[in-house]
């Protein structure tokens, strides 16, 4: 099931966007939910989001604050800027934006960038099979903030929940780093998701309380990572 939110203070283009979704994806399991304002959206969506559409210009919390609101509980949200205005592109791509879409929306100018947010989402979502004790697990990568080495073993860090278990770091670490994930140490990696600021020594991560090191025979290498994964996020 995919997730679709729209948000748009203007009801004629919540609809008429929800309409292009539903044509384009009609081959998907889709739920859609719609919003008329940011305040709306934050106080009332109890599903993750997926894909959201939002609107700039609305009042009480314009679009970009509440992309930013979210991004605290989601950061992989994928999100489409909706609207008339251009004025707002530095703090558009300050927040992540997918894509920039000019209103009215035609179903042949979003088909495109709509099947490739699809993909994205596809590929974010990949599930690694990790064995607990006797149990196989598996585990969304987007909901992975860390893993560390940690006494002899290996600790993945969730938002909720930590998960210890036999093995080593490197048997994750090939096929996550294609998944958006870098080493800041050679105990610690990292999902590049969840970066909230990075630090001479350290780094903070988005729903993780303790700092994680980073040290200097890293440092280049995340920051190289780290920029090409934001660029591969926008358009």
């Amino acid at each position: 099931m995919l997730n679709i939110a729209i948000c748009d203070d203007e009801i004629d283009y919540v609809n008429s966007t929800a309409d292009a979704v539903m044509k384009i994806l009609s081959d998907y399991e889709v739920d859609i939910s719609t919003y008329t304002s940011g305040i709306d959206l934050i106080n009332n969506s109890t599903k993750r989001i997926d894909i959201l559409f939002i609107d700039i210009e609305m009042p009480g919390l314009n679009g970009i604050e509440t992309i930013r609101k979210l991004r605290v509980i989601n950061p992989s949200i994928i999100v489409f800027i909706l609207t008339n205005y251009t004025n707002y592109m530095t703090d558009v791509f300050r927040v992540g934006t997918f894509q920039f879409l000019k209103k009215p929306l035609r179903v042949d100018d979003l088909k495109y960038d709509l099947l490739r947010a699809v993909e994205l989402y596809k590929h974010e979502h990949y599930k690694i099979k990790i064995k607990e004790n006797d149990n196989i697990r598996l585990i969304d990568i987007s909901k992975i903030r860390y893993l560390e080495v940690y006494q002899k073993e290996l600790k993945f860090r969730l938002l909720k929940e930590e998960i210890i278990i036999r093995g080593k770091i490197a048997e994750y670490e090939e096929i996550l780093q294609m998944y958006g994930f870098a080493k800041t140490h050679k105990s610690f990696l990292i999902n590049m998701a969840y970066i909230k600021r990075i630090g001479q020594n350290e780094l903070e991560l988005e729903g993780v309380n303790e700092l994680i090191p980073l040290s200097r025979n890293y440092k280049d290498t995340l920051l190289s990572a780290f920029n090409k994964y934001l660029m591969e996020k926008t358009v």
